[in-house]
């Protein structure tokens, strides 16, 4: 009974196991197919996405990370089960990842393969129905320019560039946080003591071994009447420096942490000194969550000079402040064009990190000036809203008319002219009838909402109005993101965003159709799938410890984009110190987004040695004295030969052979039976007998044993995880492998038990 129960557990046991491996190689023949319930297959098969992915990738990022946004679960009521699949793909099963704090389900994830075939891997994220928004970890720079000696000038030059002392005449300290979104804060002599957080590191450690954030410190808030440095904008400031970066400059991931850090602890205005170009989602969602929070955000605009205006200070609920180095006009090196709102000067005398005093200039050091204004504004009026600030700032410039321009937006800050009418407004409370207006302004597109375009053409913007019932006309507050690449066919949105003065917002979206141009007077081919072949033979066969894998590549053509073989990539790698069977895969992509692939088959095979028996020739010289006869050996390999001669009674014999240039290599009389071993290289040799003692006729015989011929074989040794890696992609439980091993083991265990029982004897009768 024993036995039989151990052989049903151990059948059991064995099924099971058979039947993990069965499901586990259904999921690996399955992998490459998409499920169309969570990947929008026509859309990713059609390359919508390829073009945005191109324009965002031109612009720096981390290498190897992307940032990734999964819808809420709770649209997806009935499929919760293949949206945690999908988390679970990406978050827990294949990548290193790092979750954005205060950005619901955002995430920084890692992979090298990011960067090896960037745009296949973020098209089939973006195509994936329960993901939002994918993006590069886009890299924000300081906007910060070297301290010039021309500029080296007292630090009351630069003040009274924006009429800071009648401004300190009315008031120079508050106490509104102001957070320092930036390398850190090294506090010195001419610094106020301030606390912060690392959000490298998460910890309270905000050392600046940068420098620029404690140079962007001192001009918001170096204090004054101490017999040290400079003065910064606000003589007596609260600050709350966010340490996001240490080296060239920080991620948009990094940032967002730091924006929503400070946003949710305390900060009510925020100051960002630096930029850029590209429009990061995650950036702006950060950015919202701040303002809606009600935070006023401070940005510089760039210093490349040009337009547009770098990120964040280019979104509509961001105050964008350029330079000035004269007062009135815009620094050569500060960005302008929409989102400018106004500039303030280039350079100040201020602190740095060395516990020194440093003359520093660029649109990172503009920035903190309009925040360390701001925050005075506050002090004087705390009821007004982030937006009548950001207002009361731009209305209030050196500018009498009001009026905006792309070069300085509202002019240059005028602190007094500013701070003079916060004062008038001091008196308010928070239920004043200013802060009522909940009415949007009316944004109104000019022309079509839908443009038709060939390639080629120029796009020219149609124009739009923005009326609001209480600030009048704000058409110079819209801004416009998005790109239209009239170069390339695809659909192309804009979208237009404006802010009245009490925080109410009006969008509207254009939608640009770019058609390709049409052969003349022939129709336009119907576009197939790419045609993709090898260069060299398949399958490759190599022996283990031979030659190394050489590459032989493959060409692509597509009957639209000709000859496509650049874009092929190659996966898979070949180990030759391993036997096996590797796979290596060439796929590529038309400007159609249509695919082909082909897969080359590379052999690594382990040898096997064979001696075969050592090849026997046999001949008889037969006659009188002087009979000779002539005969051919072949040497099939160098080596060792072993001659016997056997002459009749009284009979001696000579044994000549010679190679085939006829050279003599061997030379001997044999009087009695005898045995000779001698070295013959492989070849044809020619063996010639001769009788030359003996009575009458007679004879003697030669038995020659050739040189051992060692053969090696090569058979196939398959390794299952060379021939079928297994992706860190792909749908695969990974809880078979160890799985399988707890089965394996319980069966010894099992096998162990059964073993030390107590055998039971049956009696005999």
């Amino acid at each position: 009974m024993q036995q039989k129960s151990l052989k049903r557990i151990i059948c059991s046991i064995i099924i099971s196991t058979l039947l993990i491996t069965t499901l586990t190689s259904i999921a690996l023949a399955n992998e490459d197919e998409l499920d169309p319930e969570v990947y929008d297959i026509d859309s990713l098969e059609a390359g919508i996405t390829d073009r945005e992915t191109n324009m965002q990738l031109r612009f720096d990022h981390e290498p190897n990370a992307i940032i990734i946004k999964f819808h809420p679960r709770s649209m997806f009521s009935g499929k919760e089960h293949q949206y945690d699949q999908a988390v679970d793909q990406v978050l827990r099963w294949g990548f290193r990842y790092e979750s954005i704090d205060g950005l619901d389900n955002s995430y920084v994830v890692y992979s090298e393969e990011f960067d090896k075939n960037p745009n296949a891997v973020m098209n089939r994220f973006k195509n994936n129905r329960f993901i939002e928004y994918v993006e590069p970890n886009f890299i924000l720079y300081p906007d910060n320019a070297p301290s010039d000696p021309n500029y080296r000038t007292s630090g009351r030059t630069y003040a009274n560039y924006i009429n800071a002392e009648a401004g300190w005449a009315i008031i120079s300290d508050s106490r509104v946080p102001v957070a320092i979104i930036d390398s850190g804060y090294s506090g010195n002599a001419d610094l106020p003591p301030a606390n912060g957080w690392n959000i490298l590191n998460k910890n309270p450690n905000i050392s600046d071994t940068n420098g620029h954030g404690t140079r962007v410190a001192g001009t918001l808030g170096a204090m004054a009447n101490n017999g040290i440095g400079n003065i910064g904008v606000v003589w007596n400031a609260n600050l709350i420096p966010v340490k996001v970066f240490e080296g060239a400059g920080a991620t948009a991931a990094n940032l967002a942490n730091g924006i929503i850090w400070a946003a949710d602890n305390g900060a009510r205005i925020i100051n960002i000194s630096m930029a850029t170009p590209s429009n990061s989602v995650t950036l702006r969602n950060a950015i919202d969550h701040a303002f809606g929070k009600g935070c006023l955000i401070v940005a510089s605009t760039g210093n490349t000079g040009s337009s547009p205006v770098h990120f964040p200070a280019g979104y509509p609920n961001v105050l964008g402040v350029g330079g000035t180095g004269n007062g009135t006009t815009r620094w050569s090196g500060s960005n302008f064009g929409d989102g400018l709102d106004v500039i303030a000067s280039w350079s100040w005398t201020t602190t740095s990190n060395a516990n020194g005093v440093s003359v520093s200039g660029g649109t990172s050091i503009a920035a903190p000036q309009v925040a360390g204004l701001a925050a005075l504004i506050w002090e004087l009026a705390p009821h007004l809203s982030n937006v009548q600030v950001m207002q009361l700032i731009r209305d209030n410039t050196n500018r009498a008319d009001g009026r905006w321009d792309s070069q300085t937006g509202f002019g240059t800050i005028d602190m007094g002219k500013t701070l003079a009418a916060a004062q008038a407004l001091s008196g308010g409370a928070a239920d004043d009838p200013v802060a009522v207006d909940t009415t949007p302004p009316v944004l109104t597109l000019l022309g079509e909402t839908t443009i038709n375009l060939t390639e080629g053409d120029t796009y020219v913007e149609p124009g739009f109005t923005a009326i609001d019932d209480v600030d009048g006309d704000i058409t110079h507050l819209v801004t416009v993101s998005g790109e239209v690449a009239t170069a390339f066919t695809g659909r192309y949105t804009l979208t237009y965003t404006v802010f009245d003065q009490a925080g109410n917002t009006a969008t509207a979206t254009r939608t640009i159709e770019v058609a390709a141009i049409p052969a003349a007077n022939t129709p336009t081919p119907e576009r197939t799938p790419p045609t993709i072949s090898q260069i060299g033979s398949n399958p490759i066969i190599l022996h283990l410890g031979g030659s190394a894998y050489v590459e032989q590549g493959a060409v692509a053509k597509c009957n639209i984009d000709d000859d496509i073989s650049h874009l092929i990539t190659t996966s898979g790698s070949v180990d030759t110190s391993r036997a096996g069977t590797y796979r290596v895969t060439y796929s590529v992509t038309n400007s159609a987004g249509q695919s082909a692939s082909v897969t080359r088959e590379v052999r690594v095979l382990a040898p096997t040695e064979t001696r075969l028996p050592r090849t026997p020739f046999n001949f008889t010289v037969n006659g009188k004295v002087n009979t000779t006869t002539s005969n051919t050996i072949t040497a099939e390999e160098s080596g060792t030969v072993t001659l016997t001669v056997t002459p009749a009674n009284k009979t001696s014999g000579r044994v000549v052979i010679t190679n085939g240039a006829g050279t003599e290599v061997f030379n001997q009389t044999f009087a009695g039976t005898r045995t000779e071993n001698f070295w013959l290289d492989a070849g044809v040799y020619t063996v010639t007998g001769t009788i030359t003692e003996g009575n009458g006729n007679t004879n003697f015989s030669m038995a020659f044993l050739m040189p051992e011929v060692l053969t090696i074989t090569f058979a196939e040794n398959e390794i299952p995880l060379a021939a079928f890696p297994i992706q860190a992609n792909q749908s695969f439980p990974v809880y078979v492998i160890p799985l399988t091993a707890v089965l394996i083991l319980l069966l010894g265990i099992i096998i162990y038990i059964e073993n030390r029982k107590p055998q039971l004897t049956k009696p005999k009768k």
